[in-house]
């Protein structure tokens, strides 16, 4: 089966192992983006490596929302019918660029959408209620979600055929290793240096500790301005940019404990954590907030916080330290359940049976 994947080019690149798990089990995957840069070079090694075709189209963007451009409505259906895939799966389906795939291509049409705040979809997307849903429910064969929650939200609006498929990591390269404490805690933030992040109050809970830690800061955003508060609260935190993805398995296992405080606001919740889920995956203990589907995420094999709640992140943090035990069950059990639920080679082969049984 010929499967074609079209995402915006500054998508989570584990999208390159997805497709890399298509090909595993026998299909031939291909991936088309678009946006105002092209992929990475890691990206583009990765996939001349598995040897997976891909095209990226440029386009502007209005408030990260695809535009189509004029060589976009030129090129993108010769390339469609060169590809002539008997699948294709897009991102979001609000997006007019999704919408245009879908004119261009096959009718075993599906989008994969993370938005679960429906706040955000009336505010900013308010056309979609009147006119999209009853479009996407004719014209798409089904929209892919990562967690229940995302599928309430739509479900509310009236979107129908919504498959809750959280796809996961690749456990060959997120490892399981043993998580010892040594003489500091060593924690670890991973994600977006941005507000709704949370960082704030990870940094204010963190000066806070009364025993030996240290924080590292991983990602992009607004570095200076958190490494000036990290400075007046006087928090011992490293703040060392966007690594690579294949080097993040290794920055997990240096690591005891890593914190996703991302907090809700008007038009914005965490919509998965997939951070969270590579550290269980390699045996790190992991504390969330309460915001989007965190909770959801974590479960029993962590800990959920209140979020904005600086005090209560601190408790827990303190908790983990003095705990043995916890450093004895928790990695263990966070592994077992990233292998259950969120092992992207046996979810992989969930939607492709769910696929197939819709062909």
């Amino acid at each position: 089966m010929k499967i074609l994947v079209t995402t915006r080019s500054d998508c989570n690149p584990w999208i390159s192992h997805w497709l890399k798990c298509f090909k595993k089990e026998g299909h031939l995957p291909s991936w088309i983006t678009f946006g105002e840069k092209g992929i990475s070079r890691e990206l583009y090694e990765f996939l001349e490596k598995e040897k997976i075709e891909h095209k990226h189209f440029f386009s502007l963007s209005f408030k990260r929302v695809p535009v189509i451009s004029k060589r976009f409505k030129q090129e993108c259906p010769i390339f469609f019918k060169r590809l002539n895939a008997d699948v294709v799966i897009s991102g979001e389906f609000f997006w007019i660029s999704t919408i245009a795939f879908r004119m261009f291509s096959t009718e075993n049409f599906y989008s994969y959408t993370y938005e679960n705040h429906l706040g955000n979809v009336l505010k900013k997307y308010w056309w979609i209620f009147r006119f999209w849903i009853p479009m996407v429910n004719k014209i798409f064969r089904g929209v892919i979600v990562p967690v229940k929650s995302t599928k309430r939200c739509w479900k509310k609006l009236g979107l129908k055929n919504i498959w809750v498929n959280p796809l996961g990591v690749d456990l060959e390269l997120f490892r399981y290793s043993e998580n010892e404490l040594s003489d500091e805690l060593k924690l670890l933030y991973v994600g977006r240096v941005v507000p709704e992040k949370g960082l704030d109050y990870l940094l204010k809970a963190v000066s806070q500790l009364s025993f030996p830690y240290s924080l590292t800061v991983v990602g992009n955003g607004e570095i200076e301005r958190y490494r000036r508060t990290a400075k007046n609260l006087g928090c011992r935190a490293t703040f060392i940019g966007p690594v690579k993805y294949c080097k993040l398995p290794n920055l997990y296992r240096e690591h005891n404990v890593v914190i996703l405080p991302s907090i809700t606001t008007p038009y914005w919740k965490e919509q998965l954590g997939m951070v969270l889920i590579e550290a269980m995956a390699t045996g790190r203990i992991v504390v969330g907030s309460d915001s989007g589907a965190i909770p959801e995420v974590i479960g029993n094999v962590g800990f959920i916080v209140p979020e904005k709640n600086s005090l209560a992140l601190k408790k827990v943090l303190t908790d983990i330290y003095q705990s043995e035990h916890i450093f004895k069950v928790l990695p263990k059990k966070a592994r077992k359940k990233v292998e259950e639920c969120y092992d992207l080679r046996k979810n992989t082969r969930k939607l492709i049976k769910l696929i197939e049984k819709n062909f």
